[in-house]
């Protein structure tokens, strides 16, 4: 049998004594899920879908000079010289 921290147990049930019926049915499901599993296994995380790609339908196109533009709005002169970009370029 496992240890477990007394004041974790506190907060928990502190966490948990304001939730709705729904909510700790939910923490109940997890829970027994978290349990069930084997203890070797992270939680089951689902895989995020890639974003690459998902606004191709946009056809927009972004130059370097986009970039530099870009970068010099947002930092303006604290970044320093941007070594991209010629001498003397405003």
């Amino acid at each position: 049998m496992m240890t477990r921290d007394p004041a974790l147990s506190r907060e928990f049930l502190r966490a948990v004594g304001g939730l709705s019926d729904d909510q700790l049915r939910l923490v109940l499901k997890y829970a027994t899920d978290l349990a069930s599993s084997n203890s070797s296994q992270s939680p089951v995380v689902p895989a995020r879908k890639s974003l690459l790609g998902s606004l191709s339908h946009l056809k927009a196109t972004v130059s370097e000079a986009d970039i530099a533009e870009a970068r010099r709005e947002m930092w303006g002169e604290s970044a320093g010289p941007n070594p991209t970009e010629p001498p003397g370029h405003p």
